[in-house]
């Protein structure tokens, strides 16, 4: 069985990193896209930029298809008793956390499809963060659940098929 941490330190890091990746470097990226547009640091291709335009375009699709099979997706749940339902259906059958999947893609292509190298620095901090959000959302709702201890038994990985 995994290693529990409390779930005070779990609850207080999961707002902290919530705000970071959902509003404070998502702000800095889009910054760095400003700064690095205006002193012209760093020029990405045509055939990067396109490339990094259909990543970007796939990860948003991958969003929205798992906000589509999950609907406590934005944790707005309509009814308290089915918070802790599990969903094993569509990109769910595949990864656990197949949103944040999305996001991690999201932010790895989008300061490409902008154009500004110094957004990438962001991006890649933003993309490490999820991967440490997952770690401890998969550590909060593995606590006392058995289902979602069976569905990691049945999906073993988080975000990337035959990898993690």
């Amino acid at each position: 069985m995994a290693t529990h941490y409390p779930l005070e330190k779990i609850r207080i890091h999961g707002r902290i990193l919530g705000g970071l990746i959902d509003f404070v470097i998502p702000a800095i990226l889009f910054m760095m896209v400003g700064v690095d547009t205006t002193l012209h640091q760093g020029e990405i291709g045509s055939s990067i930029r396109f490339f990094a335009g259909v990543f970007f375009l796939l990860s948003c699709v991958l969003i929205i298809y798992a906000m589509i099979e999950n609907y406590q997706f934005n944790a707005l749940a309509p009814d308290e008793s089915e918070k802790n339902e599990i969903v094993f259906s569509g990109p769910y059958r595949i990864v656990r956390h197949p949103g944040y999947a999305g996001g991690v893609v999201f932010y790895l292509t989008l300061p490409l499809l902008l154009g500004s190298l110094w957004a990438f620095i962001p991006g890649l901090l933003n993309s490490f963060l999820i991967f440490y959000y997952t770690a401890l959302e998969d550590n909060l709702l593995s606590r006392d659940n058995q289902q979602y201890r069976d569905y990691m038994h049945s999906v073993p990985f988080r975000m990337i098929p035959g990898i993690w």
